[in-house]
């Protein structure tokens, strides 16, 4: 923080009004300490300011992209071989994690689920995952898996059954999450919207009589309120939401998701990567997408 601060003062800006971009990556010891370097300084959040510049990926960073996604798609793959009966979700993360340590990436975590509690995200700790209890046949897994190579992003992931044998509920299910991914992936193409994305995903799922049959707990709330977000150096803009009007444009690289579930069938999670060009979106993740008969 002091060689921040003497920057700060070399640049004359001691005293002033200073836009701060990346606040909640800091520790409150490391903006604490800054801002007593700086008492007359005013600090304003800015994140914005760079937010909007990591929109576009230059070829150079797109290239980068790919091969991050690459070797997601490894680990993510890798990570679903082992999804068998007598498993369990550790070994799940660690045939990823083995995959990402090779190939010299970082493994920032995997969110998942499984069996009873397969309708949910994720566990509600660290780690993201159970090394105790293993898969019986029939139980529903799901990972969303995310990391980096040379600070680029991945973060997709995948549903399979443990055993193969999904029931109808839970075949209807994961196809219908496929269904919802697919469709948004084909409505993204420049000069739309991000709003305008987020609608077409919306009309799938209004019209699906699998949603529409899945039973609504009393005082149930919504979900990730999104079907997919801006992918790069983290989560980025833009967010595939009712309300985010950013226009997509080629060299923007978005990760499309949705999780369906509910505690008497379990959970279908299933995310794409890819990259906005000309043409449409171009589909990067190449991990399986069904372990069963479709």
């Amino acid at each position: 923080t002091a060689k921040a601060a003497d920057a700060i003062r070399s640049a004359g800006l001691a005293g002033r009004r200073v836009g701060l971009v990346g606040a909640s990556n800091m520790t409150a010891a490391a903006y604490l300490g800054l801002v007593a370097e700086l008492p007359d300084t005013t600090f304003v959040r800015a994140d914005d300011l760079v937010e909007r510049l990591r929109l576009h990926k230059s070829p150079s960073e797109v290239a980068v992209l790919r091969r991050a996604i690459a070797l997601g798609s490894a680990a993510v793959t890798s990570a679903f071989d082992a999804v068998v009966p007598g498993a369990t979700e550790g070994d799940a993360a660690a045939a990823a994690a083995a995959v990402i340590a090779r190939g010299g990436g970082a493994f920032y975590d995997t969110a998942c689920a499984s069996g009873p509690w397969a309708h949910g995200f994720t566990w509600a700790r660290m780690p993201s995952w159970d090394a105790a209890r293993r898969f019986e046949p029939g139980d529903m897994f799901h990972m969303d898996s995310y990391g980096a190579l040379g600070g680029y992003f991945w973060d997709f992931g995948r549903t399979r059954v443990a055993g193969d044998e999904p029931t109808d509920a839970q075949r209807a299910l994961l196809e219908t999450a496929i269904e919802v991914v697919k469709t948004v992936c084909a409505a993204i193409r420049p000069g739309r919207s991000a709003a305008e994305v987020y609608r077409e995903g919306e009309r799938v799922m209004a019209a699906s009589p699998v949603l529409a049959a899945i039973p609504k707990e009393a005082g149930e709330t919504e979900g990730f309120p999104a079907v997919g977000h801006g992918i790069g150096l983290g989560w980025e803009k833009p967010w595939l939401t009712p309300t985010d009007e950013t226009v997509l444009e080629p060299g923007m690289a978005i990760a499309v998701e949705v999780l369906f579930g509910h505690p008497s069938i379990g959970g279908g999670f299933f995310e794409e990567n890819g990259i906005v060009i000309e043409a449409g979106f171009e589909v990067l993740s190449t991990t399986p997408t069904r372990w069963w008969a479709a």
